[in-house]
């Protein structure tokens, strides 16, 4: 039995198939560079349905190509090749998409579909930072989301240190998320003016209590707590009143009590002291008139009573007379005041009573009263003097003089004098 020979193709059809061969060739390898540059902007991920199909048409192309079945074969890769073209020039489309449904996602706290939206955009353009970081936000969204939330529910329930621990660990994740930014100012400025509010009422307790410097620091600590707040100045405002009005208060509290012991003196020094600070201040005004009025008639009055020799002359009785009426007409002297009066009174009323005074001498010296008379050589003597200060004068040729000053003071028993020139010269 004899076998058939194959069929040798004719030289027409050798050139006709290498054709193909070559068609084929150029339209597969068109298909797996495409196949590539879709690959390389992650055409596989957005846009898998039509890069698959693409993938099992070159499949069927190349099964139909073994089988020789030339055009079938040809369809197959130029369908793929469409597909792969269309991918790739829907690519621009694709980026403005994403760009809209990322950014949108982000506002909408959507972290899934940002980070599709910005992976599809990272697999696009691998190397732009914009979107990198958009796409780092997007993973982080969900960390942010939690401490927002954390820091929402701290915020309600009052504990504010931890509430803004949170939304500070959610602007730190992503400092572009505005509800944090806000959340974090919010809680800040609650915190702020909670902090405020207790320096300014602990300001006002010891503003209160007189506490001044302490009242001073506690508003000047608000102040720097609200720079813009008006109160912490006015609350200042309010301790310089205060403190001024307070050491006026001591001092009227101590002129009042120098008044009640009648110390005129620390009286008009304390009724200064008001005016210094105050100057129109009408009860200080009278009553520094009132204290000097009263240290002059006080003043008078000692001088008669420390100096009651003064009264020995008219004038000087007189004086001391005019004093004693300004006295008088003073309403409610007070117990020191009366006491001078009475003891004045009394001085004034022996001023003109004479006491017997017993001069004595040794009958060899001239006896004589300075501005009384001359009693000449006499051994014993009685005579009446005013109360007043006298000067008795001896002398006897070859001896010294003897000069002594005598005060009188009425209502005392009566002194005796010796007046005797005894020394030799």
């Amino acid at each position: 039995m004899t076998s058939e020979k194959p069929l040798e193709l004719a030289p027409f059809e050798i050139a006709q198939r290498k054709k193909m061969e070559e068609q084929g060739e150029k339209l597969a390898t068109r298909l797996l560079r495409l196949q590539i540059e879709v690959e390389d902007i992650g055409g596989q991920v957005w846009a898998a349905e039509q890069y698959n199909e693409s993938v099992n048409l070159g499949i069927a192309g190349d099964d139909d190509y073994r089988n020789q079945l030339y055009k079938m074969a040809f369809d197959q890769y130029q369908n793929g090749i469409q597909l792969l073209e269309e991918i790739l020039a829907s690519a621009e489309h694709v980026i403005d998409v994403n760009h809209l449904a990322g950014d949108q996602a982000l506002l909408d706290g959507d972290a899934n579909l940002a980070i599709e939206s910005f992976t599809i955009l990272n697999s696009i353009t691998p190397f732009d930072m914009d979107i990198l970081n958009k796409l780092e936000r997007a993973e982080n969204l969900a960390k942010v989301q939690s401490f927002m939330g954390d820091g929402e529910i701290f915020e309600r329930n009052g504990d504010l240190n931890n509430a803004l621990n949170s939304f500070s660990k959610a602007y730190d994740l992503d400092n572009l998320w505005e509800a944090a930014q806000t959340a974090q100012l919010r809680v800040k400025k609650t915190i702020a003016n909670q902090a405020f509010n207790n320096q300014m009422s602990l300001a006002f307790a010891a503003l209160k209590d007189m506490k001044f410097d302490e009242a001073k620091r506690l508003f000047n600590a608000a102040q720097k707590l609200l720079p813009n707040s008006e109160a912490p100045k006015d609350g200042l405002e309010q301790v310089t009143i205060a403190a001024t009005q307070s050491i006026i208060e001591s001092h009227r509290t101590a002129s009042l009590q120098g008044e009640e012991a009648e110390d005129w003196s620390l009286v008009a020094k304390e009724y200064e002291a008001i005016l210094a600070i105050a100057s129109g201040t009408t009860y200080a005004t009278e009553g520094l008139k009132r204290a000097i009025d009263r240290l002059s008639v006080e003043n008078e009055l000692n001088q008669f009573i420390a100096h009651a020799d003064l009264m020995v002359t008219d004038d000087a009785l007189n004086e001391a007379k005019s004093a004693l009426l300004s006295a008088f007409k003073i309403k409610d002297p007070g117990q020191k005041l009366q006491g001078q009066i009475n003891q004045l009174s009394h001085l004034i009323s022996l001023a003109r009573i004479p006491i017997n005074v017993e001069l004595r001498s040794n009958s060899k010296t001239d006896v004589t009263i300075y501005k009384i008379r001359a009693f000449g050589l006499i051994s014993s003597v009685t005579l009446p003097l005013y109360p007043g200060t006298y000067t008795f004068v001896g002398k006897r040729r070859g001896y010294r003089d003897v000069h002594k000053e005598v005060t009188l003071h009425g209502g005392r028993p009566a002194p005796s004098i010796e007046i005797s020139c005894v020394e030799r010269i």
